[in-house]
């Protein structure tokens, strides 16, 4: 009888132990995961506003890219806002600009929200 609860404690103690170790490991690795993400900002557009509050930049609320109802909409729902095109703020302020190329443009502009697209037409339509 003793030799059953001493093997049944040491098979406790084993699972305890183990459960402790993994968890340390998924928590290390949610950590690296979290290091190596962009750092966005916070408080979207409202950062960006601090320095850029012109007319030009601001006409993007004239456009379908601030429907906050539309969950496509980089202002929409849950959604970056500019830095949805531009990319975190934190890297465009180290690097002194924000140019958005036809490449981040077709990142959404493609299937029924690409019909039509012509990146030359469209970027003026944009340019701030």
């Amino acid at each position: 009888m003793l030799t059953k609860m001493i093997v049944r404690r040491s098979a406790v103690l084993a699972m305890a132990l183990l459960a402790i170790a993994t968890s340390g490991a998924v928590t290390a690795q949610a950590a690296d995961d979290e290091a190596e993400l962009p750092d966005y900002s916070k408080k979207g557009a409202d950062t960006c506003f601090q320095c850029h509050d012109d007319q030009a930049v601001l006409a993007v609320f004239r456009t379908k890219h601030a429907a906050p109802d539309d969950p496509n909409s980089p202002f929409g729902h849950g959604q970056l806002q500019c830095e949805a095109c531009h990319g975190p703020g934190t890297e465009h302020s180290r690097e002194g600009q924000s140019k958005v190329g036809e490449s981040v443009c077709l990142g959404c502009h493609t299937g029924e929200f690409g019909e039509g697209f012509d990146f030359e037409t469209y970027i003026q339509s944009v340019r701030h």
